[in-house]
């Protein structure tokens, strides 16, 4: 689970954010709350890319998508894996829990890297210990 990662707020202007963010602070989805930091959905940054008029102005909770799976710190990785497969999605937004504010995420390439890990440990050879008394 990635901790840092940039939150736009559900009634922020599409175009204000777009004014102002720094590209290179994007990561591969940002979560967008409420005025209370509940999370509304998430975006991506080709959603970025919409476009809008001065007429309708796009607000940022219109773009907040809801295909992720929502996890807590804790959780099993097996079961966000299950859910994300259920819902056909690579995204994972992670909240307190019991609270709706998110504190980390995810995507699915997190998780293969993650099992990749654990295989190479599990393959790895055990290291030996010594003998106690023996140098």
């Amino acid at each position: 689970m990635r901790k840092e990662f940039t939150v736009f707020k559900a009634d922020d202007a599409l175009r204000t954010v777009v004014e102002t963010f720094v590209p290179g602070d994007v990561a591969m989805m940002m979560p967008v709350v409420d005025a209370a930091g509940a999370l509304v959905g998430i975006v991506e940054p080709h959603d970025l890319l919409r476009t809008d008029s001065a007429e309708q102005p796009l607000k940022m909770r219109e773009l907040a998508r809801q295909d992720y799976v929502l996890a807590q710190p804790g959780e099993l990785v097996d079961q966000v894996q299950r859910d994300m497969m259920r819902k056909e999605t690579e995204n994972v937004a992670v909240v307190a829990a019991g609270d709706s504010k998110p504190v980390g995420i995810a995507r699915a390439n997190d998780i293969l890297q993650l099992r990749r890990w654990l295989m190479e440990e599990e393959t790895r050879e055990p290291r030996k210990q010594p003998v106690a008394g023996s140098q």
